[in-house]
């Protein structure tokens, strides 16, 4: 994160352990939450191109 103020309010934020998409939706479709795993990583590296 290149803006000073968004990185300060990022690392003041409390440490979370993610619940797991299927945990949250036990009836969805397994591939369609991997794909909203990847739309919504935040590193954008992560995310998937247009291509794919």
């Amino acid at each position: 994160v290149r803006n000073e103020k968004a990185r300060r309010y990022l690392t003041s934020m409390r440490k979370k352990h993610p619940v797991p998409f299927s945990q949250k939706f036990p009836n969805a479709d397994p591939l369609a939450l991997k794909l909203l795993e990847r739309l919504l990583a935040f590193d954008p590296k992560d995310r998937p191109t247009a291509e794919e």
